[in-house]
């Protein structure tokens, strides 16, 4: 998700110069955070959510909201980070066993750099990562939502209802968005630095 937010708005949204310094700063700060024992909670489960909304309505890409896209896209990417190491804390092992527990945390970094950075840009023909981990961080939000902590025993059964529905919701909004997004555009292509679409709209052809 860090490869992938730096390239979207880093490709997709403005090109400036050191802003993927931000990203980068906001990741190692969630890794702080998570690992003092916060950020477990159902309140950075709901601001992974509500961000993750919020980045969603401005994927669609317009010079007049690309302070707005970039804001809620690092909200999203923090809050989602924080909430993932925070579950990576939560889990960790025994004293003994913390090297073989920072090796493996360490290669599912390269492993999902390598997914990002090499086989992504082979695969996809825009950059995609950042969406789907968008639909991720949703899903991951709404499906460890400590429902019990917030609800009285009696309506658990209910919230567990309410939780489905909203993995449902998140799943069919995210296919509706891929399946919407690739077949809008009559040509698109991307390389090194970025995307190129040309798409046909009122009576006019776009690059």
């Amino acid at each position: 998700l860090l490869v992938a937010t730096t390239s979207y708005i880093t490709q997709m949204t403005i090109a400036v110069p050191l802003l993927w310094l931000v990203p980068l700063a906001l990741y190692l700060l969630s890794f702080v955070i998570a690992f003092a024992g916060r950020g477990s909670g159902g309140l950075t489960s709901a601001l992974v959510f509500a961000y993750s909304i919020a980045a969603y309505q401005y994927l669609t890409w317009t010079y007049a909201s690309s302070s707005q896209q970039v804001l809620s896209f690092l909200g999203f990417f923090f809050f989602t980070a924080l909430y993932c190491h925070a579950q990576l804390y939560m889990r960790r092992p025994a004293g003994s066993h913390s090297s073989y527990f920072y090796v493996v945390v360490s290669l599912g970094g390269m492993i999902g750099t390598f997914v990002v950075s090499l086989l992504a840009p082979i695969i996809f023909t825009s950059v995609w990562e950042f969406p789907i981990g968008l639909a991720i961080g949703a899903l991951l939000s709404v499906g460890l939502f400590p429902v019990a902590k917030f609800i009285r025993d009696e309506y658990i059964s209910t919230g567990k209802r309410i939780q489905i529905a909203g993995i449902l919701f998140t799943v069919v909004v995210a296919g509706l968005y891929i399946w919407n997004h690739q077949n809008s555009e009559y040509l698109m292509t991307r390389n090194f630095y970025g995307v190129v679409k040309i798409t046909d709209r009122d009576g006019e052809r776009l690059m």
